[in-house]
């Protein structure tokens, strides 16, 4: 792991990278509020990961949620 003070928004832009086209495909909309001054001593690469896992999920199950929904 590569530990470093940096900004949260830019991990966060990461993660989202490859999640928002498709879920935007999928008419989900994938939003990210966050303060741009907002850091914290983290691995980018390793946290960006997690954090597309988790928003990844999310969307899969809001897709799944709305298939069921029709």
């Amino acid at each position: 792991m590569e530990k470093k003070d940096g900004p949260l928004i830019d991990t966060l832009a990461m993660a989202c990278s490859g999640i928002v086209y498709a879920a935007e495909k999928k008419e989900i909309s994938v939003t990210v509020d966050c303060p741009d001054n907002l850091r914290f001593f983290h691995d980018s690469k390793w946290t960006a990961e997690a954090l597309f896992n988790l928003i990844f999920r999310g969307v899969k199950i809001l897709l799944l949620m709305k298939m069921k929904d029709k």
